[in-house]
């Protein structure tokens, strides 16, 4: 899912992993920024990575699990 919407004063998240992984290229695992260290890794598919749509700038804030990436699109309003 690509977050399409007009505000962009806020950062958002793409699921590159997911379409990557659909397209049978990567079958990756990384972990989420918001798990503990001890946590395991997450399938590439279950990764988003977080960056500012507002700026030029691609480089990612970080990847967040599925569950970390609700809970901080919750809090983007």
């Amino acid at each position: 899912m690509i977050d399409s919407r007009d505000r962009l004063d806020h950062p958002t998240m793409d699921n590159y992993g997911d379409l990557l992984a659909l397209a049978g290229m990567v079958r990756a695992t990384g972990r989420c920024v918001a798990c503990p260290p001890e946590s395991a890794h997450h399938h590439a598919e279950h990764l988003w990575l977080v960056h500012d749509a507002a700026t030029q700038d691609a480089t990612p804030e970080g990847l967040l699990c599925s569950r970390h990436a609700l809970e901080a699109r919750a809090s983007m309003g």
